[in-house]
């Protein structure tokens, strides 16, 4: 899994990220929120996060898609490392969350001043 290293309290920072499925699925209307946990504190902060491409280019049935979030205030505001995964809820009301068997690693450094 990846690690991304960012400054406590930046605003705007955008994470990507591309989601697989073992099969197709239909990505029409799904959402996709970005989480992260502090392993300290186990703080959650979370935004509604968007789905900016899939895999065959086009909306529908495709076993990938690409995603985004950009961080707003408050999200960054604590430092130290955090868990990080996408969750997508389909139309169907399926939930599957990214990535299915570890984390992603987030590192908020503390700011100096």
């Amino acid at each position: 899994m990846s690690t991304v290293n960012v400054k406590q309290n930046d605003i705007g920072v955008t994470f990507t990220g591309t989601l697989t499925l073992p099969t197709a699925a239909d990505w029409t209307g799904a959402s996709v929120r970005w989480i992260i946990k502090n392993r300290a504190s186990f703080a959650v902060y979370s935004g509604t996060g968007t789905i900016t491409g899939y895999g065959d280019g086009a909306i529908g049935s495709s076993t990938t898609a690409t995603v985004s979030y950009a961080t707003v205030a408050g999200d960054l505001a604590e430092f130290g490392k955090y868990d990080h995964e996408w969750e997508v809820t389909f139309a169907s009301g399926s939930v599957i969350t990214f990535p299915s068997g570890s984390y992603n690693t987030i590192v908020i450094k503390a700011e100096l001043g």
